[in-house]
């Protein structure tokens, strides 16, 4: 399958721990912010219901991580993955609309190939390397700080009034054409 191990899991971004100030106010982890589904979202309320110092009463966000994969663009072998990844988005806009009077947020980082370890290991090859670079129009990957970073986005009040989102950060390979 092209592109394998190409797309960032969850746990690339929870291990990457990235301590910022918002406002001086609280700090944000990623670790603690991202995760995927394997926790119900339901199980992850009580802890959002924490009121969260940097946005005026609002709790800590919920933020899935999901991919492009079946959002903008979709490779051949993988229909039940992007189906999955798919319906993340469905469940986040869901959850956003049961949450928002709460002042619980939920969002999506989608994100695209991420310079990681297992990306080295599955794309072992500089050909296979190539190849992935070459899908994206910046001709870079991005590393495991862009894609904290872009949790770090969702999760500060600087994204008070973002819900039910879902944010691309690929590199603009989900446009790529050629």
């Amino acid at each position: 399958m092209p592109g394998a191990g190409s797309y960032t899991h969850a746990s690339s971004v929870r291990k990457c721990r990235y301590d910022r100030t918002d406002g001086g106010k609280h700090l944000a982890h990623a670790d603690r912010l991202a995760h995927g589904t394997r926790h119900q979202p339901h199980q992850r309320v009580p802890r959002c219901q924490v009121s969260d110092p940097g946005a005026t009463g609002a709790r800590w966000p919920l933020i899935f991580t999901g991919t492009f994969v079946g959002y903008t663009t979709a490779f051949p072998g993988i229909a039940s993955y992007a189906a999955s990844k798919s319906g993340l988005i469905g469940l986040t806009q869901a959850l956003a609309v049961e949450y928002a009077q709460g002042k619980i947020r939920v969002n999506v980082i989608l994100p695209g190939g991420t310079d990681t370890a297992m990306y080295r290991t599955m794309n072992a090859t500089p050909e296979a390397q190539a190849f992935i670079v070459g899908l994206y129009p910046m001709r870079r990957l991005a590393t495991p700080e862009e894609m904290a970073n872009s949790v770090l986005y969702l999760a500060s009040a600087l994204a008070s009034f973002t819900t039910g989102g879902a944010l691309l950060v690929d590199g603009g390979v989900s446009i790529n054409r050629t």
